[in-house]
C-alpha cells in the first residue's frame, strides 16, 4: 500500500528536484517499482515512466527508463499490459524519435494488438492512429 502511494507520486516528485537526484535517487527507485511483485504498483509506474523520461536527457533516458518501459510492455500482468496499450502513444514519444526506438516501440505495439486478453487488444486497438502518427508513415506502413 506504502509502495503504491509513493509510486503514484514518483512522476510529480521528480518534476521539483534538480536533475542529479532524479539520476540518483528516482530512476532507481523507479526501477525497482517496475519490477515490484504487485502488479497494482506495477501498472502506476506506467505514467510514472513517460513523466521521467521527459525529464531526462536522451542518453540517459536511453540507458535507464526504456529498459523499464521495455520490461512493462511484456509484463505478465494483463492490467499492466493494458495500461501500458492505453499510455502507448505517451510512452512512444518517451522513448524518443531516435529510430531504433521507435521501431522497437512499434514491435511492442504489434505485440500489444496480438496480445491473449481482449481488453489489451481493445486499448492498443484504440491508439493505432495516434501510434501510427509517431511512427510514421513507412514505420506504418511496414509495421502496422
Amino acid at each position: 500500500m506504502v509502495r503504491r502511494a509513493a509510486c503514484q507520486q514518483l512522476g510529480k516528485f521528480a518534476s521539483v528536484i534538480d536533475y542529479k537526484h532524479v539520476m540518483s535517487e528516482i530512476v532507481p527507485s523507479m526501477s525497482k517499482l517496475t519490477k515490484d511483485a504487485q502488479d497494482s504498483v506495477r501498472l502506476r509506474t506506467v505514467e510514472n515512466c513517460v513523466m521521467v523520461a521527459n525529464l531526462l536527457k536522451p542518453e540517459d533516458r536511453e540507458a535507464k527508463i526504456l529498459p523499464a518501459i521495455y520490461a512493462l510492455c511484456k509484463d505478465k500482468s494483463w492490467r499492466v499490459r493494458y495500461m501500458v496499450a492505453d499510455k502507448f502513444p505517451s510512452l512512444t514519444e518517451a522513448a524518443g524519435e531516435e529510430k531504433k526506438n521507435r521501431h522497437e516501440m512499434i514491435n511492442i505495439f504489434v505485440q500489444l494488438l496480438q496480445d491473449g486478453e481482449a481488453e489489451v487488444r481493445t486499448a492498443a486497438a484504440q491508439k493505432i492512429a495516434e501510434v501510427a502518427q509517431l511512427a510514421g508513415e513507412k514505420l506504418t506502413t511496414d509495421k502496422l
